[in-house]
């Protein structure tokens, strides 16, 4: 499973990403940017599919709204969790872009996040197609 933070506080992604490598039952793969554009950059130039985004809002260059707002309009399935100080203010303006987002207040809560993790990694259900859904 493929995990990207998009943070800009250096010393919360070493906490979150010691965190996640000590999930032991799971094989994850963690990738840290500092901002949103990094992170776009990241996502469109990357041999990696990413399974999981945990974003801030408030970030140098460009934000985790706009960050989202645009990852949307090419990707619209990879689960996001959006990570702020600024939970009250922002939800409404981030569940426009998509009411799928999830939203989380900061400080982190790691049982939380663990949860998102862990719920993101269970095989997707797959569409029955429309031939087996008619017997052919």
């Amino acid at each position: 499973m493929n995990i990207l933070i998009v943070e800009d506080n250096q010393i919360l992604n070493r906490i979150f990403k010691n965190f996640i490598n000590n999930i032991k039952e799971m094989h994850l793969n963690v990738f840290i940017k500092e901002n949103g554009k990094e992170a776009l950059d990241f996502i469109n130039f990357s041999k990696y599919k990413m399974d999981l985004i945990f974003t801030d809002i408030q970030m140098p260059v460009m934000n985790g709204i706009e960050f989202c707002r645009k990852l949307r309009t090419v990707d619209k399935v990879t689960p996001i969790v959006v990570c702020s100080a600024l939970h009250e203010s922002r939800e409404e303006e981030i569940k426009n872009i998509d009411s799928n987002i999830e939203v989380t207040c900061k400080p982190y809560d790691f049982d939380k996040l663990g949860y998102y993790i862990y719920i993101n990694s269970k095989p997707k259900d797959h569409f029955v197609s429309k031939k087996q859904s008619i017997g052919m």
